[in-house]
């Protein structure tokens, strides 16, 4: 056999063998398993509350432990607001209509001296709130008050004794609560993927279910 055509031959196996090294890697990287998409959990859960709760169809009293078993999505606004509550309104109409039937909605007014559950009742017709899934809650301004300061973090102070005539501020945030009734999730509500972002979330944490 000549020098050359030896040549060839080991030049031929190495090029084989480098191949070959190279389609295996390609295999692994193609079934390298994601990150894990879980949700963090925090310490403690949000803290009970009572409240009124108005739909299309009827004013009931709802608590913490009726929201129990359903995961559902929370908002604060108030029915007269004209800056950025009726926008997180139409976010929230697109969430409703986006995620699974079994996910519940509350959106919590900060403003319960005018927000009347009458008028709570006519925001959740003018907005097409399914009256199955979406509870608008009228709580007492100081207990309201403590719900966003120590269980959704969304109010900057409190301080004891309250005063009733101080007008709450809050965000626009989306809160994403599981089943046991702890908050795994906070998002921009007014940003453009915040739609998205909530509803992957919710997906993740239906599956731990």
């Amino acid at each position: 056999m000549s020098y050359l055509r030896i040549v060839r031959i080991i030049s031929l196996v190495s090029f084989l063998a480098f191949a070959g090294l190279l389609t295996a890697r390609v295999a692994w990287n193609a079934t390298v398993i994601p990150a894990s998409t879980s949700l963090p959990v925090p310490l403690t859960p949000l803290p009970d509350f009572q409240a009124t709760a108005a739909t299309t169809d009827a004013v009931t009293p709802m608590k913490k432990s009726d929201l129990r078993g359903h995961v559902w999505v929370a908002d604060f606004f108030f029915a007269t607001c004209g800056n950025i509550c009726p926008a997180m309104t139409r976010q929230m109409h697109r969430l409703q209509s986006r995620l699974p039937k079994e996910v519940w909605l509350v959106s919590f007014t900060v403003d319960p001296e005018t927000d009347t559950p009458a008028d709570l009742q006519g925001y959740a017709r003018d907005n097409s709130a399914d009256p199955g899934r979406w509870f608008f809650l009228r709580m007492e301004k100081q207990p309201l008050a403590k719900l966003m300061y120590f269980g959704f973090k969304s109010l900057a102070s409190y301080q004891e004794p309250f005063d009733n005539h101080v007008i709450l501020s809050h965000n626009s945030r989306f809160f994403l609560v599981d089943a046991q009734g702890r908050i795994r999730g906070s998002y921009e509500g007014l940003e453009k993927d915040s739609i998205e972002e909530v509803t992957q979330a919710v997906s993740a944490l239906l599956k731990e279910r």
